[in-house]
């Protein structure tokens, strides 16, 4: 299609047959790349990276698209050099603009983050500044296209998930990860969609095992398969979540259509972002209450008085959250919990066990020892 398209314009313009044929040649491999196996970078034609990259062609082509229109639009060789890279630049950024807005607009996720790095809800907090601001200057319809994108706003879709471009490589979790889980995410995200394939399968089958036996198979099934069932599953339940909890009570007909075609309803989309964040956030304040009362706690068990470090970080979280304050009788339960949790790890071998059943599960399973 974009060959005839370039050939035709060629023709239109005056170009000859030949040379309408070699300009649409140029503009098609410019604009959809090369994916022939001696065309990759040299790292990617090994047989293994060739496999578990499969799906990262088009990522590394646009990346260096990106990258190179912006270096020759500075330091082009000729004057017409930087003036076309400028305007293949301008023309894939204004582009993405319109379709998906400027939250799915290459460069967008990078400047979020080193942004959040001096917000206190770090990247979250900027990007729902950002949207206010945004929202309260130019109202809903037309602040919803900027943010968004004019078809997504038209149409009610999620088209800046699936067609934006700000996390071209690593798409960022939705929920805040730590250790293990934090790991394998970056890998999965590192090396693409091949080993999440398995992940999925793997998935499913512990939800169809735990009794969810829809939801497994329409986690293990192909994409293309799972968004049918997602949609039949939003006529006939709504958008519930993995625990059956409702998310949205209903879809229209014309959003489960949409699920059905592959892209997600604007508003499902908006509620699973709004909720991810409100998590996020209670998790992060959650965790800077847990590491305040671990500072005071191992300082009093020591005999010590708390660092004023930590009692400037305890005002500051009263202020901020005054119906989840620290108080004195907050940091006496923490402290008998901890001493409680420490002597139960002693008498429990290394680990502790609920009170309620400890001496049933002692008596079936380790009540005897072979070595004393």
């Amino acid at each position: 299609m974009t060959f005839l398209a370039a050939y035709r314009l060629g023709r239109a313009e005056g170009l000859s047959h030949d040379a309408a044929i070699d300009k649409a040649d140029r503009v098609t491999w410019d604009t959809h790349f090369n994916y022939e196996a001696d065309a990759r970078p040299r790292l990617l034609q090994q047989d293994w990276l060739r496999v578990a990259l499969t799906f990262r062609n088009f990522q590394i082509n646009m990346l260096y698209r990106l990258f190179r229109d912006t270096h020759q639009a500075m330091h082009g060789r000729t004057a017409e050099e930087r003036r076309e890279a400028r305007i293949q630049l301008g023309g894939i950024t204004m582009s993405m603009m319109f379709h998906v807005g400027i939250t799915g607009t290459w460069g967008y996720a990078l400047t979020v983050a080193l942004l959040g790095m001096f917000a206190p809800g770090g990247g979250d907090e900027i990007e729902e500044e950002l949207k206010e601001g945004i929202i309260s200057i130019f109202g809903p319809q037309i602040g919803g296209a900027l943010i968004k994108g004019v078809p997504g706003q038209v149409t009610g879709l999620d088209l800046t998930s699936r067609l934006g471009m700000a996390e071209l490589w690593f798409r960022s979790p939705d929920r805040q990860m730590e250790g293990k889980d934090a790991y394998a995410y970056w890998v999965e995200q590192l090396i693409g969609p091949v080993p999440a394939i398995g992940a999925n399968v793997f998935t499913g089958i512990g939800l169809a095992a735990d009794g969810n036996l829809y939801r497994g198979v329409e986690t293990a099934v192909p994409k293309s398969v799972r968004d049918l069932m997602k949609a039949y599953r939003y006529m006939a339940e709504g958008v519930t979540t993995r625990k059956g909890d409702p998310v949205l009570e209903s879809v229209s007909p014309v959003q489960a259509f949409s699920q059905a075609m592959g892209f997600s309803p604007a508003q499902v989309a908006e509620r699973y972002e709004i909720n991810n964040r409100r998590m996020n956030a209670q998790k992060r304040i959650e965790d800077d209450r847990s590491e305040i009362l671990n500072e005071i706690t191992k300082a009093a068990r020591e005999g010590r008085p708390p660092p004023p470090k930590v009692m400037r970080q305890v005002q500051e979280f009263n202020r901020a959250y005054p119906s989840f304050a620290i108080t004195g009788e907050t940091v006496r339960r923490s402290l008998r919990a901890r001493i409680k949790a420490t002597s139960d790890i002693k008498e429990g071998g290394g680990i502790r066990l609920n009170d309620k059943i400890e001496r049933e599960i002692v008596a079936k399973f380790g009540a005897t020892t072979l070595y004393q």
